[in-house]
């Protein structure tokens, strides 16, 4: 299925240049990373898993041993390629990816109460529509399902998360905005779905390989170095630790 809009297209541009980089970053490729949400939905074997953005297909992968099926979807043809190569690479035969725009009017290709559980990694913040996305996958699983999320999280202070959106959008033009957790509750409440387990940590980036991955010009690394130089000398959001090693 084609991407719709111009900002579907816009995720299709990034992440064709992105793919393979993308998928080599080690917070991204670490199996314990990616198996963070596995363990938060604690499947069992007769289990079936839909991953939404799927991208190189670790988290499926990670769940591939303990349930009966994972089905993983993304926009982009060149991350379901690498998707597909990981899980050949393992030998995997019960996890399959399929293109699929879920922001386009005709969403997800499943009926409602499909799957057993719903899971999303570090998407949400390229989503134009984060509340409609949500409601999708709260359509897809089972009366009792489970619907597990792993993103960013912006500050509750506006001019804190607009500081963060500001230099993000810079260096990866498909990034839309960081939720805050009292939008996720928002929006998690507002599809029906009641919020059982919050955790949070911190991931320090290595700020030249974040703009290798994104293939940032050096005109724009230097303005988004800047912002956040400007940020640590004035610990505008003692949140934002990502200036390592630039």
């Amino acid at each position: 299925m084609p991407p719709t809009g111009a900002h579907q297209q816009l995720i299709q541009q990034e992440f064709l240049k992105q793919a393979e980089s993308f998928a080599s970053i080690p917070n991204i490729a670490d199996p314990t990373r990616a198996a963070r949400l596995k363990d938060a939905v604690a499947p069992s074997s007769t289990d079936t898993i839909l991953e939404i953005a799927a991208g190189p297909g670790y988290v499926a992968i990670g769940f591939a041993p303990h349930v009966k099926e994972v089905v993983g979807v993304d926009v982009t043809e060149k991350m379901l390629e690498i998707a597909n190569r990981n899980k050949d690479a393992r030998g995997i035969i019960n996890v399959s990816f399929m293109r699929v725009d879920i922001e386009s009017e005709s969403g997800l290709p499943f009926s409602p109460n499909t799957f057993d559980a719903a899971v999303c990694r570090l998407a949400f913040h390229h989503f134009k529509d984060p509340t409609r996305v949500l409601a999708r996958m709260a359509a897809a699983v089972k009366p009792n399902g489970l619907v597990a999320i792993e993103d960013m999280v912006g500050s509750g202070i506006s001019s804190r998360r607009d500081y963060q959106d500001r230099w993000e959008t810079m260096r990866d033009p498909s990034h839309t905005k960081v939720m805050t957790l009292a939008e996720f509750a928002d929006a998690f409440a507002s599809c029906g779905l009641d919020v059982e387990t919050v955790k949070t940590d911190r991931i320090e980036q290595n700020v030249a390989r974040w703009f290798r991955t994104t293939e940032t010009s050096p005109e724009v690394q230097k303005e988004v170095v800047a912002l956040l130089e400007a940020d640590m000398q004035v610990d505008f959001d003692r949140r934002l630790k990502l200036w390592r090693n630039y």
